[in-house]
């Protein structure tokens, strides 16, 4: 077992007889002293996000506002980093108890025409669009569409109801456009791509408006990277990299399954797969994720994990301690039953020679999950260091984006 802030890592089943140890790897070494060049030139911002707490509050001050000026619900228009990282906290965290959020990704018409009724209240509705470049496609047409509609409805008073996340750099169109309608605009940290964000404006802002402590989701990140500091490559996340880059190179395991057995748990690992996928499958390197939810998935998806190609690496989730307790007539508890079957999971799974471990939470709080996504922002990071790629960079998406803009007419 490693330990670490607010989270534990039961490694027993990532060990193979030949395979090594974590922490053996001459190149955790390397990637170590990499990250803290990376760090201590501040290219990368997410190492210090965590430490923002002038941030958190001003969001706090003007979320407070925006529900006090009878705000009741958000619409926040994004895609991958400018949308996963929030959607996580509100799913993981959110009571009801600030604005009720939609969100909008794929420009699929059918998810966006009822918000185009005659009847919608935009005069109680913010409209958040996040997007770092500000070119985002799909972002951006999908806020025109609302914006339009929002605009018919209340004329210029529609822009005090919009708000912009997006770069502050000259040739941003959606920065020029949000200065020349007055839009409020909250600018995304330059140095922190979209996938490392979560824990900066992108997912804060949305959070606040919607109640949740977003001061303890920073606490517990930054316990996570204080601890980091403090430990280097014994680190719990350094540990489970090592682990991980062993699997991918000497175990040839190219796949890796996060399953999370808590529902509220179900959106971070779609989360942590556009992290692992973006950061790490270049140069015919990485390991495909795949976002699973326990027990759901020992009842579609186990059997392949056992008895198919030995290529996967299995990472539970399991929360010790629930907010709400329900049991059978006869006395079973629901919170058992799930910690029993990951339990059952994992063993089965070892039995069958493959390679599972499983992170351990007491509880799911604003700083547990903050410590939960420094974890793994930390260990993509290591890991990226390890194979010998840019885990910061997505030259893979250029192409389709390029063709997509081609076919559309939009470029000669």
């Amino acid at each position: 077992m490693i330990s670490g802030p607010r989270l534990a890592y039961d490694e027993a089943n990532m060990r193979e007889k030949g395979r090594g140890e974590a922490g053996e790897s001459e190149g955790l070494k390397k990637a170590h002293e990499s990250l803290e060049a990376l760090r201590a030139k501040g290219s990368q911002g997410f190492f210090d996000l965590p430490f923002d707490e002038k941030t958190a509050k001003g969001l706090e001050r003007m979320a407070k506002k925006i529900r006090g000026r009878g705000i009741k619900k958000m619409i926040l228009i994004g895609i991958g980093g400018s949308n996963l990282g929030a959607k996580t906290i509100l799913s993981a965290l959110d009571e009801g108890k600030g604005v009720e959020t939609t969100f909008l990704d794929n420009p699929d018409p059918e998810s966006v025409f009822p918000l185009l009724s005659p009847s919608f209240d935009w005069k109680k509705t913010l409209l958040v669009v996040i997007s770092k470049s500000g070119r985002t496609l799909e972002t951006t047409a999908i806020f025109d569409v609302l914006w339009k509609t929002a605009k018919k409805s209340l004329g210029d008073a529609a822009n005090e109801n919009i708000f912009v996340v997006t770069d502050p750099i000259s040739d941003n169109p959606l920065l020029a456009r949000a200065e020349k309608e007055s839009f409020h605009v909250l600018p995304h940290p330059l140095t922190v791509g979209g996938r490392f964000s979560v824990l900066s404006v992108v997912g804060l802002f949305p959070a606040a408006l919607a109640g949740i402590d977003i001061r303890g989701l920073l606490k517990g990140a930054r316990e996570m990277e204080e601890a980091w500091r403090k430990e280097g490559v014994k680190h719990i996340a350094a540990q489970f990299a090592s682990l991980q880059y062993l699997a991918i190179t000497r175990g040839k395991k190219q796949i890796h399954v996060l399953m999370p057995y808590q529902n509220r748990l179900k959106e971070f690992a779609f989360w942590f797969r556009q992290l692992w996928a973006e950061s790490l499958g270049k140069e015919g390197k990485g390991s495909t994720p795949i976002a699973s939810l326990g027990t759901v998935d020992q009842h579609s998806q186990i059997q392949l994990y056992n008895d198919g190609p030995n290529d996967k690496v299995v990472t539970f989730i399991g929360v010790e301690k629930y907010a709400k307790r329900v049991k059978t007539p006869s006395g079973l508890d629901f919170a058992e039953i799930l910690t029993r079957s990951m339990q059952g999971a994992a063993h089965g799974l070892a039995e069958h020679g493959r390679l599972n471990g499983t992170l351990q939470l007491p509880s799911l709080t604003p700083e547990t999950l903050g410590g939960l996504f420094q974890f793994f922002l930390l260990a993509t990071a290591y890991l990226g260091e390890m194979l010998e790629v840019n885990a910061y960079d997505q030259p893979g998406v250029e192409a389709g984006k390029k063709e997509t803009a081609r076919l559309l007419g939009l470029v000669s």
